[in-house]
C-alpha cells in the first residue's frame, strides 16, 4: 500500500518487492482496514514494482534474483474477494511474470471480534476452494500455503522484543 511515487524514489535499489494484495473490493479494503482508496492504489504499486524488476529471475538453485511476488491472505467468508484479486493477477501479469501466494494463515484477533465474519480461522473447505481456484487459473508460477501455519504462536509481539 505504497504509492507509485514512493516507489520510483526506490528505483534501481530493490531487487525483490513482496507485496501484499488484501483487498480487490474497495468496500472490504474500507471496512477492514480503512483504506477505502486500498484496490487502486495497491494495484497501482504492484505495476510500478514490476516495473521496476521486470519479470522474476531464478538463478540455478532456484533462488530468486529479481522480480515481484504477490502475496494474498484469504479471509473467512471472503472467497470472492480471494477470486477477484487472483482474477486481477491474472490478467495483469503473463504468465513468467511475477510469483504468487495464497496465504492460509488468518488467525483473529481483538480486533476481529467487531466482525463475525472474521472472528475465526480459515475453514479446510475455504482453503481448498481458494486454492483449486487458483490452479484453474493461467498463474503459474507460486505458492499455496497449507492450514498449518495458522495460529497464535505465529504473531509476532509487536512490543519491539528481541529488537
Amino acid at each position: 500500500y505504497e504509492s507509485v511515487e514512493t516507489l520510483r524514489r526506490l528505483e534501481g535499489l530493490v531487487q525483490v518487492y513482496m507485496p501484499d494484495f488484501k483487498y480487490a473490493f474497495s468496500d472490504l479494503a474500507g471496512k477492514y482496514s480503512a483504506a477505502p482508496d486500498y484496490t487502486e492504489t495497491a494495484a497501482a504499486a504492484i505495476r510500478e514494482m514490476f516495473r521496476q524488476t521486470g519479470p522474476y529471475k531464478l538463478d540455478e538453485n532456484g533462488m530468486l534474483l529479481r522480480g515481484t511476488v504477490i502475496r494474498h491472505l484469504i479471509l473467512p467468508e471472503q472467497l470472492e474477494n480471494t477470486f477477484r484479486v487472483i482474477d486481477w493477477v491474472e490478467k495483469t501479469f503473463s504468465p513468467g511474470d511475477v510469483f504468487f501466494s495464497l496465504m492460509s494463515q488468518f488467525t483473529p484477533t481483538e480486533g476481529c471480534r467487531d466482525y463475525p465474519e472474521l472472528n475465526r480461522p480459515l475453514s479446510q473447505a475455504e482453503h481448498d476452494v481458494a486454492c483449486r481456484y487458483l490452479m484453474a487459473s493461467d498463474i503459474t508460477d507460486g505458492f499455496t500455503q497449507d492450514l498449518g501455519s495458522v495460529g497464535e504462536s505465529f504473531i509476532p509481539s509487536f512490543d519491539l522484543t528481541g529488537v
